[in-house]
């Protein structure tokens, strides 16, 4: 990957500096079972209610949201990822202070649970599909498995990276995990024993993103090498490859991501635009959208792949897809950039974390204009 002076580039692909406590909110920490704490908010102009329920429950029997006010404190270095559990009830965010942190989102559960361990920043967060798991990559060139209910480490250091890793996902089944990083390798691991599953797969770019098919049998990479991104297709069962396009964006590609299940990529340029690509066959989907921003740090598909949510340095815009149309900004209260961003898995809420070192949460029932 090439970078121009004085460009940003990702949080993921910049070096490691020491981490920095900021005073932002007050953090208190309490007793609360399991080896949780609690920990105070400060006040946010867009609180989160307990009105919405997860998906697929209804909301006379699912566990009530936490009203939480909005920002969540306790990293000491700035956040560049975030993911929902697949229950929506807790958020995970990875940091450059070396751990992750997970947030419970119930009204009547404890709030953060530090998970600690890496010995360099923490650059990526997946959950299980069951969300029994945690996956953490990280700059110390391991991936690691967490236990999410105490917060132990279940498996790892997975080695064999010989860079730093900044992307992981699970098979739709969890049996499998799939790690990529700065050594532009993709490796994968058997979720239960950790051990690699053959050898790794290569690629001539820094991959960036990675997903799996609904039905596992296909993995997705994508990433970005020079001006232009790559998507490539792996079948998972023997590691050979399927596909491999190169995606001409008309600009520098510096991010990309991938909707859940890899069929779509989303590509962002130098120039502030987003262009989406269909994975397989590398073709333009629609007009590039004009994000306003040269600096999109994190973006995000929603679950149903209909809306992207884009960050900058100071806002989060969500996108309509089928129109290209802006549906929302959300001035986020952020002072430092906004790397992470993640979509709940009923589409309700958006969760960020910025360089600042909080994360924020966002109803998106009530999206400003």
């Amino acid at each position: 990957m090439m970078v121009e002076a004085g460009r940003r580039i990702p949080l993921r692909l910049a070096r490691p500096v020491a981490a920095t406590a900021v005073a932002v909110g007050t953090f208190a920490v309490a007793a609360c079972g399991s080896g949780w704490p609690a920990t105070s908010a400060s006040p946010a102009p867009r609180p989160v209610t307990s009105a919405s329920a997860p998906a697929g429950t209804s909301p006379s029997h699912a566990p009530a949201r936490r009203p939480v006010n909005g920002l969540l404190v306790g990293h000491t270095g700035a956040i560049g990822a975030v993911a929902f559990s697949p229950d929506g009830l807790t958020l995970a965010t990875a940091s450059r202070d070396k751990t992750a942190r997970l947030w419970g989102l119930t009204a009547d559960g404890p709030l953060s649970l530090p998970v600690t361990g890496h010995t360099d920043s923490v650059n990526g967060v997946a959950f299980s599909p069951d969300g029994l798991t945690l996956a953490t990559a990280s700059s110390d060139n391991t991936a690691r498995l967490w236990d999410v209910a105490s917060g132990d480490q279940v498996s790892g250091p997975l080695t064999g990276h010989t860079g730093a890793v900044f992307s992981v996902a699970f098979s739709p089944d969890g049996r499998t995990l799939a790690t990529a990083g700065l050594d532009k390798t993709t490796r994968l691991w058997d979720a239960a024993t950790g051990h690699e599953l053959g050898g790794p797969l290569r690629t001539t770019e820094t991959v960036l993103a990675l997903a799996f098919s609904r039905d596992g049998g296909t993995l997705t990479t994508a990433g970005n090498y020079d001006k232009d991104a790559f998507v490539r297709q792996w079948d998972v069962g023997t590691g050979s490859p399927l596909s491999a396009r190169t995606l001409h964006a008309g600009d520098h590609v510096w991010n990309a991501t991938l909707s859940s299940g890899g069929r779509t990529v989303a590509t962002a340029t130098w120039s502030g635009t987003v262009q989406l690509w269909d994975a397989a066959s590398g073709r333009r989907l629609g007009r590039p959208i004009a994000a306003g921003s040269n600096d999109i740090a994190g973006f995000a598909f929603s679950p149903d792949g209909r809306r992207l949510a884009t960050t900058d340095n100071d806002a989060i815009v969500v996108w309509d897809l089928a129109s290209g149309r802006r549906l929302g900004r959300l001035i986020t209260g952020h002072t430092g950039f906004i790397n992470g961003v993640a979509f709940s898995p009923d589409g309700r809420l958006l969760a960020a974390g910025s360089d600042e070192s909080t994360a924020r949460l966002w109803d998106l029932t009530r999206l400003p204009r």
